[in-house]
């Protein structure tokens, strides 16, 4: 009978952890999972200065999009599939 051990189940733990996470970012890292969006006039002043919110705030959006590729990877696929480009 062999026994397990506290470290032993650790190590399958940690393992199991950081293959999740490289798994996880090899298959989204083609995608942009945040969006930058320059910031709008509401979050200003009159005078131009930036308004400190007085307390966190966090807004929703009412829409839900799917994901949209990086520009470069949109890139890529594009050209993989132009027809004029011979393929060899």
């Amino acid at each position: 009978m062999v026994q397990k051990t506290v470290n032993g189940r650790f190590n399958v733990v940690v393992i199991g952890v950081l293959g999740g996470f490289l798994m996880s970012f090899y298959v989204l890292k083609e995608y942009q999972l945040i969006k930058y969006t320059p910031p709008s006039p509401e979050n200003f002043d009159e005078n131009g200065n930036w308004k400190h919110p007085s307390f966190f705030r966090i807004r929703f959006s009412d829409r839900i999009e799917p994901l949209q590729p990086k520009p470069r990877a949109s890139q890529l696929e594009d050209d993989s599939t132009d027809p004029k480009t011979p393929r060899s």
